[in-house]
């Protein structure tokens, strides 16, 4: 999965931060191609969008984030739902997934008609995480992919998680 997600042209920061929490358990899965996982895999430009949400609700600036296991371990496994491969086709209004953090957090899904959907999109997907922000799912049409036995799909900004966890 890791090598996958890797592969996207704007995913550099969650792709290092994988890299620094590789030794934490659930994180160092997205290692092993057998994993069934679903990851939502935030774009560069979202991270350094929401610096800000990152520092009230982790405590942690973006160097720090990428310095500290921990922290990044945190990040990283608040994008994963780990046992189940969703397509994104599957995703239904009020549908829920826990991540992987310990313990879990509910990652509703929203979907709403949009006038900004694409052409031939009527409803837009979002995540709704647990510090009650939404962020659209299936990026720039980027959903369903492929990275071992897991999915991936790209969202326009991380996944927070809640202080309250």
């Amino acid at each position: 999965m890791k090598q996958a997600v890797c592969t996207q042209p704007d995913a550099k920061l969650f792709c290092e931060l994988i890299a620094v929490a590789a030794s934490d358990d659930k994180v160092a899965q997205l290692y092993n191609n057998l994993t069934v996982v679903t990851v939502f895999v935030p774009t560069d430009r979202g991270i350094n969008n929401t610096r800000k949400l990152i520092l009230r609700y982790m405590g942690a600036t973006l160097a720090s984030l990428v310095a500290n296991p921990v922290l990044a371990s945190r990040f990283v496994r608040s994008h994963m739902v780990l046992g189940f491969a969703s397509r994104f086709s599957t995703f239904r209004n009020n549908q829920i997934f826990f991540n992987a953090l310990t313990p879990q957090q509910p990652l509703y899904v929203v979907e709403s008609k949009s006038r900004q959907a694409p052409p031939g999109v009527a409803v837009q997907k979002y995540i709704r995480m647990p510090i009650n922000k939404l962020t659209r799912a299936g990026f720039q049409d980027r959903w369903d992919r492929i990275g071992g036995a897991g999915l991936f799909h790209v969202v326009e900004d991380p996944i927070i998680p809640s202080p309250l966890y």
